[in-house]
């Protein structure tokens, strides 16, 4: 005789899209911009102009509201980075968001950036550095600009990917953003990101590659219930190394830390 079935509910209910859900968040995330802005032309209004610091921390407030009305639950594991640079793997726009909701950090970001709605707006505002990565002249000035906003005490995040994926790869790496940490013998700490989506598809809901579109994708993200964000912080490497070396190394360390295999060679692009 066949035991009899039980169809007890699972623990952790997987949550349903649903589509009013999704217009109240886009609205949300509209007033939260619009909020900030404001806040932004006070401040801007005084006697002294706002410093890089207090635009990071600007930033990390805005980011950690935002993150509330998306739904996004961010957890760390690792010591946050306190001084240098933080270069992790690229998935989704929700990645600044993530990492500027943990720690205050200043972006160096590929100019493309700049015209995603509401997010280059924000990054803007935050004091990114903006820098178009074909031209070898734009990133040695983006170099000069990184070791002078690094001189002041902020954290630089980039990712040195170049640009997104959907999470099954951590592409080579670029190493010509390193060079103000080698020049400055400044730590740089790797981290890797990874997000969770009950009930939906993290590679075609949460990462925003191919050639998605931002408002449909943000629109079907708002959709669902819940979004967990998991930030892993490996242990600061000494920029003691040229940039090629230091940045294999910091590849390597995003691997093991995203639970990748080891990459023997052949990942990093110099420029």
């Amino acid at each position: 005789m066949a035991p009899p079935e039980h169809n007890s509910p699972p623990a952790h209910p997987i949550s349903r899209p649903c589509r009013g859900r999704a217009v109240w968040r886009v609205v949300g995330v509209g007033l939260t911009l619009f909020g900030a802005f404001l806040i932004m032309v006070w401040r801007g209004c005084g006697r002294r102009p706002i410093t890089l610091p207090e635009r990071a921390e600007w930033c990390a407030r805005t980011s950690r509201r935002l993150l509330r009305v998306l739904g996004v639950r961010v957890t760390v594991t690792g010591a946050r980075p306190a001084s240098g640079c933080l270069v992790t793997n690229h998935l989704s726009y929700l990645d600044i968001m993530v990492l500027a909701s943990v720690r205050p950090v200043v972006f160096v970001s590929k100019a493309e950036v700049r015209r995603w709605p509401g997010i280059g707006y924000l990054v803007g505002l935050a004091g990114t550095l903006f820098i178009r990565r074909q031209s070898r002249l734009q990133v040695s000035a983006a170099v000069t600009r990184m070791q002078e906003a690094l001189d002041l005490g902020v954290v630089l995040a980039f990712f040195p990917e170049g640009t997104t994926t959907g999470g099954d790869r951590v592409l080579p790496f670029r190493a010509s953003l390193l060079e103000a940490a080698v020049t400055g013998q400044l730590p740089v700490t790797p981290g890797c990101l990874r997000y969770e989506l009950p009930g939906g598809s993290v590679p075609d809901e949460v990462c925003y590659w191919r050639d998605m579109t931002f408002f449909s994708h943000l629109a079907n993200l708002c959709r669902h219930r819940e979004i967990r964000a998991h930030v892993t912080y490996g242990e600061p490497m000494a920029a003691s190394q040229d940039r090629k070396q230091l940045a294999h190394a910091l590849r390597q360390e995003v691997l093991r830390l995203g639970g990748f295999p080891p990459d023997a060679g052949g990942e990093v692009e110099n420029f």
